[in-house]
């Protein structure tokens, strides 16, 4: 520990530290990973009871705040996920209707062959 008189710091002393004061306030969020989550997302307040047709934010209609927002997310991400389970079935079909119409196709083309080999084979 320093002793506890007063000494009077030179300039280049004075400008040393501070150059390293500025050098560990510009780096600390960079080395301590500083966690801001919390800063990403503006949330409105919900509470209380508002006038009129509610706070559009909260999607109240003036009865506070409510858990109404995450059961509208939960909503939002199963009609998502529903959405995109009809547009595999629709897939789904589709590739097995293309794949009768192809079998159907061959089946014509066997057919048309054989047909054609039975009138050779009776003319000749």
């Amino acid at each position: 520990m320093e002793p506890a008189t007063q000494t009077k710091l030179g300039r280049r002393e004075a400008l040393a530290r501070l150059g390293l004061t500025v050098a560990v306030a510009y780096s600390a969020p960079t080395v301590l990973h500083l966690d801001r989550t919390a800063n990403a997302a503006v949330q409105p307040s919900c509470k209380g009871k508002s006038k009129g047709k509610g706070n559009p934010w909260c999607d109240t209609k003036g009865k506070g705040k409510n858990d109404r927002s995450n059961d509208r997310a939960a909503r939002e991400r199963e009609r998502e996920r529903e959405r995109r389970e009809r547009e595999r079935e629709r897939e789904r079909e589709r590739r097995e209707r293309e794949r009768e119409r192809a079998e159907r196709q061959r089946e014509r083309e066997r057919e048309r062959r054989d047909r054609a080999r039975s009138r050779d084979r009776d003319r000749g």
